[in-house]
């Protein structure tokens, strides 16, 4: 005896149309599902990540050292420009930009293992820094988004021209750190 069963299939053309459904649901549900967790995530990260730069620094041993806008600056006495060393009372300019969306405070200002306490006026003694920016001297250690400004310590120590020192600046958030070559202008 010769049986023949037909067996009936879904058309090709229907089991594609079936599949694409299912897909489209499938990623419409996973999709539903995961913005409410991509929305609980951006809602408990920052708004805007803090940037602060070293654009350049002035170690040079002369007493015509530069701001960070290029001026040249002259105001600081006791500078003992020639002598082969940064001594004691010279000045190191370090510029630096905000380059974030956000003030920046800055904490601490460390050169080669000296910690500068931070001083609001033009004229920083020995183991003070001051801050310079467009405006003149700043009263406070804040940085406005986009702000460049020059920080301006005087030296607690001798380094001789050619060496380096470790220039550090802690903010709120972080540290930025630059290597300084004695005796030599950058940016």
């Amino acid at each position: 005896m010769n049986h023949t069963t037909s067996r009936r299939a879904v058309a090709p053309v229907i089991a594609t149309i079936l599949l694409v459904a299912i897909a489209v649901v499938g990623g419409t549900l996973v999709f539903t599902f995961s913005s409410g967790v991509f929305n609980e995530q951006q809602l408990n990260t920052p708004a805007a990540i803090e940037s602060l730069i070293i654009t350049g620094y002035d170690a040079r041993d002369t007493a015509a050292r530069l701001f960070h806008n290029g001026t040249s600056m002259s105001s600081f006495s006791g500078i003992t420009p020639g002598a082969g060393l940064l001594a004691v009372n010279d000045i190191v300019n370090v510029h630096v930009q905000n380059a974030g969306t956000n003030p920046i405070d800055i904490v601490t200002v460390t050169f080669a293992g000296t910690e500068y306490t931070f001083s609001g006026s033009a004229k920083a003694d020995s183991g003070e820094y001051s801050i310079a920016d467009n405006t003149g001297y700043a009263s406070d250690q804040v940085l406005e988004a986009g702000e460049e400004a020059t920080v301006i310590f005087n030296m607690t120590d001798q380094i001789k021209i050619g060496r380096n020192g470790l220039m550090q600046i802690s903010t709120g958030n972080g540290e930025v750190s630059e290597k300084i070559q004695i005796g030599r202008e950058l940016g």
